[in-house]
This record gives structure tokens, C-alpha cells and sequence, in this order.
């Protein structure tokens, strides 16, 4: 009985100061599950490019690239877009359709890399 006292009051605690809802070990749990998620996806990728189907062009882009500059950036907004305001939200996929643009015109228009 004391035992389940103690489980309670523990519950309650956490419950109410929202520590044990937000972190995991300290850390906020949605970073935590966004660079686990990268590393993940990243783990995954190193057996894909033993296949011959999955190629990389470039000798420098590797793993660890992809994981710093794709998977982080992608888990960790998707992540935390979930608490943003509508116009936040529509903000950032306006900035994200404007770099799309950009990107588009310089390598398919002008350096007709694409």
C-alpha cells in the first residue's frame, strides 16, 4: 500500500509540473525524437547505398551529410510545426515555396542544371 502511495503522488507530481510529459532523460522529447528519428532514417540509408539500385554522385555526400543537412531539418520541423499558430504555419510553407522558386530558376533556368 505504501508503495502505491508513493506511485501516485510520483504521478502527480509529474503530471502537474509536466516534466515527465515533455522530456525524456532532461531533454525535450520532441528534439530527442527528431534527432533519433534523423539517425534512424540516416542507419537506414548507409544499407541502401550498398545497393546497386541507390547511387551517390558525389564522393563527399555521404551519411552524415544527409543526416546534418536533410534529416535534422526535416524531422525536427515536422517535430515542432505541430504547435505553430495557422499563421506561422502558413508563413513558413510560403517561405518554404519561395526558396523552391529561387532554387528552380537559378539551376534550371539560368545554370540549366536541371
Amino acid at each position: 500500500m505504501v508503495h502505491w502511495a508513493f506511485e501516485i503522488s510520483n504521478a502527480l507530481i509529474q503530471h502537474f509540473s509536466g516534466h515527465a510529459l515533455w522530456t525524456i532523460f532532461g531533454i525535450n522529447n520532441r528534439l530527442l525524437f527528431s534527432i533519433g528519428n534523423a539517425a534512424f532514417f540516416s542507419f537506414i540509408e548507409i544499407f541502401l547505398a550498398k545497393t546497386p539500385a541507390f547511387v551517390w554522385v558525389y564522393p563527399w555526400w555521404g551519411s552524415i551529410p544527409v543526416f546534418i543537412a536533410v534529416y535534422i531539418p526535416f524531422f525536427v520541423t515536422s517535430m515542432y510545426s505541430y504547435d505553430w499558430e495557422p499563421k506561422t504555419a502558413k508563413r513558413f510553407i510560403g517561405l518554404l515555396f519561395l526558396i523552391n522558386v529561387v532554387m528552380l530558376t537559378v539551376f534550371a533556368g539560368i545554370l540549366k542544371w536541371i
